[in-house]
């Protein structure tokens, strides 16, 4: 089949567009074209008789959108520092081989007086610190004695039973106690009363119902002077 020649391709018959009919640029600049088109002024229009050519390459060409900028970057003394984050606190960490710790005894060579901790013999001060920190957190101080003061196996060998565990309470409880020398007074006055017994001070937290802290205030003489008392004591 013989190729058309181009002029036959150019010369299309079409009927003339009314003079106050709406063109193709009118019907291009509609608000609901405008927003899949370019806007007027990157369309070329071209007429070549009674046929309307659009250049297509304008389209391309106006469809282009220019990339974002790339935010400034920040020097490095201008990076923010979180208040909370690990490199806000690294200046103000201590050094650890500066930190005082508090000796304590071996839990291996001594007994175990269901205390919660292996303190070396606190002096009157420290017992007096300790029942001011009860204080503070509304605990209520209480005072237990036992001649044997360590747990023991005596009553049965099943697993997870010990006896010792539980204590004479002084005073059921000391309610009246409301500073640390009141407690140190009742702490004298048992130890009178009961000079070969271990004494013990338990923090009771009366709201949730149980014991908070548990500490040794005194021991017998027999038991301060034993072996297995005063071994790993550095």
């Amino acid at each position: 089949m013989p190729m058309p020649l181009p002029s036959q391709v150019h010369r299309c018959h079409l009927l003339p567009a009314p003079p106050h009919s709406p063109s193709l640029v009118t019907l291009l600049s509609s608000p609901l074209l405008n927003l899949f088109t370019p806007p007027p002024a990157t369309t070329t229009t071209l007429y070549s008789g009674d046929i309307m050519f659009i250049n297509t390459a304008s389209f391309v060409a106006g469809a282009v959108v220019a990339s974002p900028e790339q935010p400034a970057k920040l020097v490095r003394d201008q990076r923010r520092v979180v208040p909370g984050s690990c490199r806000a606190r690294r200046g103000a960490a201590s050094n650890g081989f500066r930190t005082y710790c508090m000796q304590t005894w071996s839990p291996f060579t001594n007994r175990r007086y269901e205390a919660m901790s292996y303190l070396p013999p606190l002096s009157a001060e420290s017992i007096s610190k300790e029942i001011e920190f009860i204080m503070s957190k509304g605990w209520v101080p209480c005072l237990e004695f036992d001649k044997e003061g360590e747990i023991h196996r005596s009553n049965s060998r099943m697993p997870g039973y010990y006896d010792g565990r539980y204590w004479t309470l002084w005073k059921l409880p000391m309610f009246g106690c409301s500073d640390a020398a009141a407690v140190l007074r009742e702490v004298e006055e048992c130890r009178r009363e009961y000079p070969d017994a271990f004494i013990r001070l338990i923090a009771f937290d009366s709201s949730r119902q149980c014991q908070c802290m548990s500490f040794v205030v005194h021991k017998p003489p027999s038991a301060a002077a034993s072996p297995a008392t005063v071994a790993g004591a550095e």
